[in-house]
């Protein structure tokens, strides 16, 4: 008897268990009912500014320039020998090789030390950035023919003096892509324009007076791409500041443009 009571309490014990686990094993699954998971994934890619300059060699074709390039040539590939009445060109490229569209400053430098404080050769220079011709469908540039008479006349369009607005600047703007749409080019005229006078004999000194005659090409990003919220997140945005002996209009910041205008 005393046994029989042992096993139905054994047997009500395991059912009780039975059902405990079975308890658990539900509750498990309702907690596995309500459970979820999702994700979502954004790449975040900046964009490339990525602008180029390059020039148009002697021999035709077009070259990058480099802090070692020799620019502003005769026509036989030598330096020109400089004084009052001569004049040099070269042709230049500017191209959007990023994925951003740009605006874009190309401008002449002009480093020298002066006879003294008043005296300077870029004083006397003129200077003329013709827009060149980019094949639509080679991107082959084609260089302006420039006329000695159009340049000591004055009749050649864009040459400005030293103390006019812009003079020795050209910007402009270029699309990101591909293609001629995104390259500028330029011939480049520098005329070294005889004074009344004696006034250009003072530089006929000793061992010649040097000036460092050079090219910079500056570009910011413009208002262009868009965000969540426009195309005003770029708005403001100044151009990287000229080298230490660039021609700079004195009023060329007063106006907030990046470029000054």
């Amino acid at each position: 008897m005393e046994i029989r009571k042992n096993n139905k309490r054994k047997s009500l014990i395991m059912h009780i268990m039975s059902i405990v686990l079975c308890l658990a094993m539900l509750a498990g699954a309702t907690f596995a009912w309500f459970s979820d998971h999702a994700t979502g994934n954004n790449i975040i890619q900046t964009g490339n500014l990525d602008v180029e300059l390059k020039h148009v060699a002697k021999d035709g074709t077009t070259e990058a320039v480099t802090e070692t390039t020799e620019l502003f040539l005769n026509e036989n590939g030598e330096a020109i020998k400089w004084e009052p009445g001569a004049v040099a060109t070269e042709t230049f490229v500017v191209e959007n090789a990023g994925d951003l569209a740009l605006i874009y400053e190309l401008g002449l430098s002009f480093k020298e030390d002066g006879i003294d404080d008043t005296h300077y050769l870029r004083k006397y220079m003129k200077v003329a950035f013709v827009e060149a011709t980019v094949d639509a469908t080679t991107g082959a540039v084609t260089p302006v023919t420039v006329s000695r008479e159009s340049v000591v006349d004055g009749t050649l369009e864009g040459l400005t003096a030293y103390d006019e607005a812009d003079f020795g600047k050209k910007r402009g703007s270029l699309p990101n892509g591909e293609g001629a749409a995104t390259q500028k080019a330029y011939t480049v005229v520098v005329y070294w324009a005889p004074q009344e006078g004696n006034l250009d004999n003072i530089f006929n000194i000793a061992g010649g007076y040097q000036i460092d005659l050079g090219i910079e090409l500056n570009a910011t990003q413009m208002a262009h791409e868009y965000d969540s919220l426009g195309n005003g997140y770029d708005d403001n945005l100044e151009i990287p500041s000229t080298p230490e002996g660039t021609v700079t209009p004195p009023d060329e910041n007063e106006s907030g443009d990046p470029f000054g205008r």
